[in-house]
């Protein structure tokens, strides 16, 4: 017995080592490898354009005027900008307008994030300290994080999985926590689902079915008021994005893909 403990202890040794040195050549790779992915065009434009404007004083960026050449793009009445605001701030903060080193930096910063975030989710699900970091660590470095980020250079998805934790962390709040901080983490939650929102509509959709198929697992357990509250929390959250929401349905005639 005492060697099949041993044995244990040292697969759970190799396991957390492992996790660390993937996630320390992950970090590295974010610094030396090429961005030459599929949407890299695009999300190195938008990177120079999106502080620019804001530079400019325009505060609300939709149409960027030096894109395809100086012809114009009207992107941002179709992309999320929560992602390129979070770029300008840190070009602010540290006068980089280096539209690669500015995908790199807050790359790096929501692969950090994503730690925390899904660090505090496990926290929430009563986890073990050591537990719920090395799940946090699992999760922001695991492969199909690096596929996103690599491979298509789909910023705004990756910046979303620093979010997407938090959602799930306050849904299950809403669902199971006392009333004392009730209306808090319905708040939290309105706030979170409206900052998906603004990040990634697509990682959006996909959150959005997963937290369905957590109500209805929950009708049972969960009284109808708290599942109520959630979905008016989402309800709340999709709203307060209405700036960026409500002109997209208004422009869709006017894309013509076929002409593509």
């Amino acid at each position: 017995m005492k060697l099949l403990r041993n044995n244990r202890l040292s697969w759970s040794t190799i396991a957390r080592v492992s996790v660390l040195v993937a996630a320390a050549f992950e970090i590295a790779a974010n610094f030396i490898v090429p961005i030459d992915g599929y949407d890299h065009y695009s999300q190195l434009s938008w990177l120079v354009a999106f502080p620019n404007l804001i530079r400019a004083g325009i505060f609300a960026p939709h149409w960027l005027p030096s894109a395809f050449g100086n012809w114009g793009s009207p992107a941002f009445y179709f992309y999320p900008p929560l992602p390129y605001y979070l770029s300008t701030v840190v070009s602010f903060i540290t006068t980089v307008r280096d539209p690669a080193t500015l995908f790199r930096i807050v790359a790096f910063l929501t692969t950090i994030a994503s730690v925390w975030t899904c660090y505090l989710f496990l926290r929430g699900q009563e986890a073990s300290k050591n537990s719920s970091f090395f799940g946090g660590m699992l999760y922001a470095f695991a492969p199909f994080q690096a596929f996103i980020l690599f491979t298509f250079n789909a910023f705004g998805s990756h910046v979303s999985f620093a979010i997407l934790p938090l959602v799930l962390l306050f849904v299950d709040r809403v669902l199971r926590r006392n009333s004392d901080s009730l209306w808090k983490d319905f708040g939290l939650l309105t706030l979170t689902w409206g900052l998906m929102l603004l990040t990634s509509i697509p990682i959006s959709m996909l959150l959005g079915f997963t937290v369905l198929f957590i109500l209805l697992l929950q009708i049972r357990s969960a009284s109808r008021s708290r599942i109520g509250l959630v979905i008016l929390a989402l309800t709340c959250g999709t709203l307060i994005t209405g700036f960026y929401l409500v002109p997209i349905p208004y422009l869709l005639p006017d894309i013509h893909l076929s002409a593509l």
